[in-house]
């Protein structure tokens, strides 16, 4: 019941390659990872009885071919996972002391600061500049991506007009002006728990931050959109500042289909990294054709700039970001299997709805990566590409 797309096909098929081989039988020295190698003396019971008491006491995370920074990544979910425990069963109630500050106030206080800085709509009407929204004169239509802002704009705008309306009413609720619904009670909840509240996540995109990094992260996801709307097209384009990246993906495969009169679902897309860019702000220039992405965190693995390949993560170094990347529709382009396909998620959770393409909602694309090892072995170690932090 766990296999349900290509994706948990292929993970599948490379930890059972690591254990269901011939090298078993024809390596002597074959080991699945430090201190595991297969028992030489199988003649008797004792010998295995000997084999298994030798074993570590602890597993190590090499052994199921991850990074060692798994173990971190472990420690890190249980104590959110017990923070979380701790936080559903505190009090509501004040504190004794006469200085103390109540739930109430506490959450009143960052609903009415939140009211404040909560960002203006996206107005496409008075904000948008003069190249934004140009109808093509020979198609009568508007470009793909245009069209694709336009959506975004419908939606962020939704999400804002949530906001201001919960804040709103959470802050007359406490007062007492009007009732405090199940709705509003479980906001307040959240609030003081630090959490995104259920109206709010409603009607925004998947992420896992708690609440005042989430709000940061509107912020940016806000002021980049207005400064497409007023400023045009940018060079680089943040993928995951949108609601739905698979869309702004597709906007690219139809721009580059009209623009050279080919089917669409003829294309699909190579890639190449920018290893001089060390961020957006280096690039200046935009291709002839495809966009410049950026915005992607690998986990389980980092980007080596200077030799151009996947490599180990550094110690303690849970994800790296990426190095902008040139997404160039082609035509009949046939993958390579000395490259990594590395897979793009929108959160860390991975998982999501099956959709009705057979993949996970969660999932955005695979980006074709150079490798100087085999890519077996990125497979191992999970690495893929996040749109989204948990921080």
């Amino acid at each position: 019941g766990r296999v349900t797309d290509d994706w948990d096909r292929r993970c599948l098929m490379a930890i059972l390659g690591k254990f269901y081989t011939p090298a078993l039988l024809e390596d002597p020295n074959y080991a699945f990872g430090p201190g595991y190698k297969v028992p030489t003396d199988a003649t008797n019971l004792q010998s295995y009885l000997r084999f298994a008491k030798a074993l570590p006491d602890a597993e190590s995370t090499e052994v199921f071919g991850l990074d060692p920074n798994a173990y971190i990544t472990l420690e890190l979910q249980e104590s959110s996972s017990m923070l979380s425990a701790v936080l559903s069963i505190q009090p509501r109630a004040g504190g004794s002391g006469g200085n103390s500050v109540t739930p109430d106030e506490v959450v009143k206080a960052m609903a009415a600061r939140m009211h404040a800085e909560v960002p203006a709509a996206l107005d496409t009407e008075t904000e948008a500049g003069p190249s934004t929204f140009v109808v093509n004169e020979t198609t009568g239509l508007l470009p793909p991506l245009a069209t694709l802002l336009k959506q975004e704009i419908e939606k962020f705008n939704r999400l804002l007009t949530r906001m201001r309306t919960t804040l709103e009413d959470l802050g007359n609720a406490i007062e007492g002006k009007i009732v405090m619904s199940l709705e509003l009670d479980k906001a307040f909840t959240s609030f003081f728990n630090g959490a995104v509240p259920e109206l709010f996540s409603q009607v925004a995109y998947p992420s896992l931050r708690p609440l005042q990094s989430w709000f940061a992260d509107l912020q940016v996801r806000v002021k980049f959109l207005r400064e497409w709307l007023k400023r045009g097209e940018p060079v680089v384009f943040a993928l995951n500042v949108f609601f739905f990246p698979q869309g702004f993906l597709t906007s690219v495969l139809q721009t580059f289909a009209r623009k050279h009169q080919v089917a669409i679902n003829s294309l699909s897309f190579e890639f190449s990294v920018y290893n001089e860019a060390a961020n957006d702000g280096d690039l200046d220039e935009r291709p002839s054709d495809g966009v410049i992405v950026s915005g992607l965190y690998m986990e389980g693995a980092r980007w080596d700039a200077a030799r151009g390949v996947v490599a180990d993560s550094q110690p303690r170094e849970m994800y790296s970001y990426m190095r902008p990347i040139h997404f160039l529709p082609a035509l009949g382009a046939q993958p390579d299997p000395e490259r990594f396909d590395c897979p793009v998620y929108k959160t860390s959770k991975r998982a999501g709805a099956l959709s009705t393409t057979g993949m996970s909602t969660n999932f955005v694309l695979s980006v074709s990566l150079p490798s100087d090892r085999d890519p077996q072995l990125w497979i191992w170690k999970g690495v893929a590409f996040l749109l989204n932090l948990n921080e």
